[in-house]
Parts: structure tokens; sequence; C-alpha cells
């Protein structure tokens, strides 16, 4: 695969996953305390690694290739899909002539190599996590459990957003908010789009992140989030 299509690939990733996220700026909670990384060797990712491993659906932060995986005894699972990673170096070029006064010339040598998530393998250890303590409100829990929309909380994710095609509400866990409140509000918000669904409101707005008709949704979760908690005592 070429240099520029992977590139190209990646750029469309990222532009999909800032329509469906939320400003840094305005997020109540942490940023994840998990670093991307190689779970045998421990090297973390960085450049364009780093965003396109960020951009996959998978909580588990650690990713190894598949001879990694086997050294170790693991096994891939049946129909798991491996992600491409770049590994560049930087590489000295010395001149031959002995009395040659020219420096050392340098030149970089690229790779491409394909990872597994540790959710994809089994016999991989679990991963640790503990946050810090929550304690629910009844009431909102009981607003999310008649929501008609599911809620998946992730311990890696550092995106809260309503998926359309999915119905789907992802979250980050919710320990890593900075107060309950934040958290609930959060979740509110996110049904609030959930209610513009096709077989819901169907509202047209709900279906069109990033445009200027999206601010109309904006409004209208921003709304029944505050029609919400106004019923609901804190």
């Amino acid at each position: 695969m070429s240099v520029n299509r992977q590139h190209e690939e990646v750029a469309k990733m990222l532009i999909e996953a800032m329509k469906e996220g939320t400003a840094p700026w305005l997020r109540p909670w942490s940023a994840s305390i998990f670093r991307l990384c190689n779970g045998v060797s421990g090297h973390e990712y960085g450049g364009i690694n780093l965003l396109t491993l960020s951009i996959c659906s998978f909580d588990d932060p650690r990713y190894c290739t598949f001879h990694q995986a086997t050294e170790k005894g693991w096994k891939i699972k049946k129909g798991s899909k491996s992600s491409l990673i770049k590994y560049s170096a930087k590489i000295a070029k010395k001149d031959e002539e002995e009395n040659s006064e020219n420096e050392e010339e340098t030149f970089f040598i690229t790779k491409w190599f394909r990872v597994f998530n540790f959710e994809q393998i089994e016999g991989a250890p679990a991963l640790e996590y503990e946050g810090k303590a929550f304690n629910p409100i009844e009431k909102c829990e009981e607003i999310l459990r008649n929501s008609d929309v599911e809620l998946k909380e992730s311990t890696r994710s550092d995106r809260a957003f309503y998926d359309v095609e999915k119905d789907l509400i992802i979250l980050p866990n919710r320990s890593r908010f900075a107060s309950e409140i934040d958290f609930y509000k959060t979740a509110l918000h996110e049904i609030g789009h959930a209610t513009g669904a096709k077989h819901r409101l169907n509202r047209e707005s709900v279906n069109s992140p990033g445009s200027k008709n999206y601010a109309f949704e904006e409004l209208v979760a921003e709304i029944l989030t505050f029609r919400r908690s106004l019923s609901t005592s804190y």
C-alpha cells in the first residue's frame, strides 16, 4: 500500500471521527489514562499510528503483531481484522572513502505492519483498570434504562456521541467524569440526539453532523437535556 493512499484513508477516518466527536475544550471528563501501545514490547504508538488506532472502536489500548501473539501462546480470534501501522527508522549512511570530509548522510526506511487489538486475542491478559468511585443517582439511572437506546461506556474512548446507524450511544466510562452530574448531563444530551432517529421522531437534522442544519440538532438536544434535568432531583 502506497504512503499517499494510507495517509488519505487516515485523513478520511479522522474527518468522520471529528464530525461525531465532542470538542476537547468542552469535555467534562478526563483524557484516557491509557496510552495506545504494543502490549508485548510496551512501545507507545505515535504519529499517524496514533491517529489510525485511536479511530478504532476497541476499548483496550494494547496491540501486537500476529508473530508476537503466537510467541506468547495466544490465539487470534477467527474473523478478526488487523490494523495497519507504519514504522519509520532513520539510518546513517557513511561515505566509503576513508579520506572523505563529507558528513554522514541519513535516510529513512519505512515498513508496514499489521497488528491486532488485545480484544481480538484469546489468552491475552485482561486490561486492569480502576476508576474513581461513582455514586449512581437512581432517578437518572431510571431515565437511562427507559431511554429505548443502548448506551455503551468505554474505558479508553475520549468521545461521547450518538451513532445514528447503530442506534447506539458511546460514552467515556463514568468513572472518568469530573462528577456524577457531568456524566448524566452528557448521557442525557446524547439521548436527546437519539430521539431524532427515523423510528422515533425522524428529525432530518440528526443525520447531518457538521452541517449548518446540525446547529439546530444541538439546540434540540440541549433543550431536551434541560427539560429532563428539571424533572430529576439531583
